[in-house]
């Protein structure tokens, strides 16, 4: 899935499972960066790997410019930062937790996982990677949360 349709997604769910108003702005751009974040460890991996990138291309090998914090090992590590969180602040630490945990699992479920990665390197994948179906998942998620969101934003506090 593209950044945007994991923010759009993954960060309404957040936000909607946390009970949190459109006027708490903090709390929402907070949300926004949770689900958008994990997707910065792809820029590492392309600049590190980019003669893999270049010989084979970018098309079904994304998922090789992944951490592990994109697996289960990532699933566990905010599992964890949320579980802290809830002692400080329990809206936070769902705004926090929620979004990354819903971006690590759209990638685990369109995209091609490594679960136990560093472990095991078995690659797996739960729907077919044909292009035509991901931009279409790509596209219904956009176009769906889009209007959540903007049905969310008109709400009057």
């Amino acid at each position: 899935m593209t950044t945007l349709a994991h923010i759009l997604s993954a960060s309404y769910i957040g936000l909607y499972s946390a009970n949190v108003l459109p006027s708490e702005t903090g709390f929402i751009v907070v949300s926004l960066i949770s689900a958008g974040v994990i997707d910065l460890d792809h820029f590492y991996f392309l600049i590190k790997d980019r003669k893999y990138f270049k010989q084979n291309g970018y098309k079904n090998n994304l998922h090789k410019a992944r951490s592990t914090l994109h697996e289960l090992l990532g699933f566990t590590i905010v599992g964890f930062i949320g579980f802290i969180l809830s002692f400080v602040d329990i809206k936070l630490a769902k705004i926090v937790t929620i979004p990354a945990l819903i971006h690590i699992a759209e990638d685990m479920i369109i995209g091609i996982s490594i679960p136990f990665n560093p472990i095991d390197k078995t690659e797996i994948n739960l729907i077919p990677q044909k292009t035509i179906i991901k931009i279409a998942i790509d596209i219904a998620t956009i176009i769906i949360f889009g209007l959540l969101w903007m049905k969310y934003l008109n709400v009057t506090s």
